[in-house]
């Protein structure tokens, strides 16, 4: 439940517990305004700055209080509607600000600023790991989680095949939860029932790692 006039988001679990979270429109708008910020006090080129909120989650049910809520909230998205949106911002800003070797040397600005603020974005959000929903997730649509079938991993909803899903997701691992992973945790956020599979998986990514057989811990810093 979205409850725009009291700036909240009501989250009732199967188990019928009720969690409060700060409302996702003003959280979005925040960051928004930190961006503008920062690209402003870089003196970088004015850029427009748009948001969307992905209800990345298809099985949820999003309902509003009042029922009709302020247009901002027309934000609030599926991901089968991400492109469409995209591309409806692309059309409304079809003129270059910079040239793309600026727009480069702003990527690296980011990444950097990223790299140096330690967050720890559960704490910031008021979420904890059991609220993460676990699995692969489809680099195409989002869609959570992918189902495995032979060597292949599948997406229920746009039928993208993969059959090595596992960077995404330990990207996603050391951004949420830390820098170091263990084929027990990747199994257990990436919902990999064997542990062989999972080997082959974090192996692929040719990590630098330390330790043997179940005490090895891979690191996820160059991800």
């Amino acid at each position: 439940m979205i409850d725009p006039p009291l700036q909240q988001v009501i989250q009732t679990t199967p188990s019928g517990e009720k969690r409060t979270y700060t409302d996702f429109i003003l959280q979005a708008k925040s960051q928004q305004e930190q961006l503008i910020r920062w690209i402003k006090a870089h003196k970088l080129a004015s850029l427009p700055v748009e948001y969307l909120v992905i209800m990345v989650n298809e099985r949820s049910q999003v309902e509003f209080s009042p029922p009709k809520p302020p247009r901002a909230y027309e934000s609030i998205i599926r991901p089968g509607l991400m492109s469409a949106k995209i591309s409806s911002f692309e059309k409304s800003y079809n003129t270059e600000v910079f040239p793309k070797k600026d727009v480069k040397k702003l990527s690296r600005k980011m990444i950097n600023k990223d790299a140096s603020d330690d967050l720890d974005l559960l704490d910031r959000f008021h979420i904890t790991e059991a609220d993460l929903m676990k699995g692969f997730h489809c680099e195409h649509c989002g869609y959570i989680p992918l189902v495995k079938n032979g060597n292949r991993w599948i997406c229920q909803k746009c039928h993208l095949q993969t059959e090595n899903p596992a960077l995404l997701t330990l990207k996603d691992y050391a951004l949420l939860l830390g820098p170091s992973i263990t084929n027990q945790e990747f199994r257990h956020f990436a919902k990999v029932h064997s542990t062989d599979t999972a080997k082959r998986l974090l192996q692929a990514q040719n990590l630098p790692h330390i330790g043997t057989n179940r005490g090895r811990v891979y690191n996820l810093h160059n991800l």
